[in-house]
């Protein structure tokens, strides 16, 4: 359950991201419930990074039979790594709307 993603989370993973700067880009897997909180706190904290940072998730677990979560997911890493975005995006639904 990703409701209760807090500060410390978003430190985590744009410190993750900054320890990984050799990478050309970033596909962070995420709950759908506050994807776009994060997605906003990363643009800021990431703001200088110059590198792709793509968020996604699934409306539908894996798990279940007809889900989203395989092309979200397969969408993010296509596009990180065939196009460089500079800054933070999130990707469901065969959209990559932009956050900064």
């Amino acid at each position: 359950m990703t409701d209760n993603v807090l500060r410390p989370d978003f430190v985590r993973i744009a410190t993750e991201i900054e320890l990984n700067y050799s990478f050309d880009a970033f596909v962070v897997l995420h709950g759908t419930d506050t994807m776009a909180y994060t997605s906003s706190a990363l643009s800021f904290m990431l703001e200088d990074l110059g590198k792709t940072v793509i968020l996604t998730g699934a409306q539908i677990p894996m798990s279940q039979l007809r889900n989203d979560a395989i092309d979200n997911f397969m969408g993010a890493l296509t596009i990180a790594g065939h196009y460089i975005i500079p800054g933070t995006s999130f990707r469901s639904a065969n959209e990559i709307p932009s956050t900064g």
